[in-house]
């Protein structure tokens, strides 16, 4: 009678087992990596394959189960157990010597599942993983299921490093890694100093805007998986770059009186000097042309009715620092403007005079009834001078002329107002 309860028990025991669990919280449901009952010792550990999931059922009958990998990077090595049940998790090498060894206790036997992730640096090479209930069958073993995952690790992130142009600092890139979904990115002074973590992003790109022009920083970044299992890849190998000078916003005018192109930007903070580049054409090759410690320059050596390109560049005081080239700025340089006199002949009539201006094939004079009215053109003429026939006595008229170019773009600009009383 004995021997037949005691059957019927290790039957109903072996039946449990190879029940599939419910779904419900705290619970396994059975998985093509299931390794009930068939890895209980060194010789039937079961070949783990990094990165997969395996599950298992520990009892009375079956109270722990063997696991063999084989590990082919140094380095951080991790492995995430989840189990209903106290349990001891055990790595050997592949001598069966043990190395390792923690008991896992996630609550009572009543709590939700609970789960633990470790990391342990291993060397290349074969090892055993044990997972074991915790006690002994005189003890009372509860029966539970358990899930372990070896090796899930990170691919190391490749780093590219380039100053943003128009503001000089560093921008850091790197590609996205596989089962990555953040990054955390540090900085520091030195490459052996220690590293601040300046951002913790989901883009494949951080650019630091805290740095200072002239300073060189060393960057490295990590792959982090998500915050639950929060699986983290190895560190790249620092890389440096200086923080440049931004680059200048150049504007362009003309000086008046000469025509000449005249360049005009803010001062950059930190600069001792800007370099000024000149090309006559867009894409072609610009020589520098001047350095200066202003925020301007006028290009004297422009010829009217020619087109230039310019570009400028900061200067820091230490050169690895200088900013890049500003973006191209396109003037024509015009021709100058006219001196223009006014006088009464000897009939009464408005007569303007003026100096040739080199390059001009022609002038257009233009009047108004007052210095800040509506100015109309009177007049296009090759001559140096014009007498004003259609006007009325006692009035005052104000005239200005403009130097024609033969491309319209080089036009002078007006002349100054002369004025002059009927």
């Amino acid at each position: 009678m004995t021997k037949r309860i005691i059957s019927i028990i290790l039957l109903a025991a072996l039946f449990a087992a190879l029940i599939p669990c419910a779904s419900a919280e705290g619970a396994f449901l059975r998985e093509s990596g299931d390794t009930r009952g068939v890895n209980n010792s060194f010789s039937s550990a079961i070949s783990a394959s990094l990165g997969q999931t395996y599950t298992g059922r520990l009892m009375r009958i079956d109270p722990c189960d063997y696991y063999k990998f084989y590990n082919d990077l140094e380095g951080s090595f991790p492995f995430l157990i989840t189990s209903q049940i106290s349990v001891r998790a055990d790595l050997y090498d592949a001598d069966e010597k043990l190395i390792w060894g923690c008991d896992l206790n996630p609550g009572d036997f009543s709590s939700p599942v609970g789960s633990v992730f470790f990391k342990f640096h291993l060397a290349v090479g074969t090892y055993y993983f044990r997972i074991s209930c915790i006690g002994s069958a005189s003890a009372g073993i509860v029966t539970g299921s358990y899930s372990l995952k070896l090796g899930e690790r990170l691919a190391t992130p490749v780093i590219a490093l380039e100053n943003v142009e128009k503001t000089g600092k560093v921008k850091v890139t790197w590609e996205a890694i596989d089962g990555a979904s953040r990054y955390e990115v540090c900085r520091s002074t030195s490459q052996t100093g220690e590293y601040v973590t300046l951002k913790i992003t989901e883009k494949l790109s951080f650019t630091n805007t805290s740095g200072e022009a002239g300073v060189k920083y060393y960057y490295k970044v990590r792959a982090l998986s998500d915050p639950v299992t929060n699986i983290a890849s190895d560190f790249c190998s620092p890389k440096y770059r200086t923080c440049d000078l931004p680059q200048p916003s150049v504007r362009g005018t003309h000086v008046p009186e000469t025509g000449k192109n005249k360049l005009e930007w803010d001062r950059i903070d930190g600069a001792v000097g800007y370099e000024i580049y000149r090309s006559e054409v867009k894409d072609g090759e610009y020589s520098l042309i001047k350095t200066v410690t202003k925020t301007s320059f006028v290009n004297t050596a422009g010829v009217a009715g020619v087109t230039y390109y310019y570009r400028v560049r900061a200067l820091a005081q230490n050169s690895s620092a200088d900013s890049a080239l500003s973006e191209i700025k396109t003037l024509t340089c015009d021709l100058p403007c006219p001196v223009v006199a006014a006088e009464l002949d000897d009939t009464g009539r408005p007569s303007l005079s003026w100096e040739a201006v080199e390059g001009a094939v022609a002038y257009n004079v233009y009047r108004a009834t007052s210095a800040g009215g509506s100015y109309t053109l009177m007049k296009t003429t090759a001559n140096l001078t014009y007498k004003n026939t259609n006007f009325s006595p006692g009035t005052t008229y104000y005239y200005k002329v403009m130097a024609l170019a033969e491309r319209e773009s080089a036009n002078s600009a007006y002349s100054a107002v002369v004025s002059v009383t009927t």
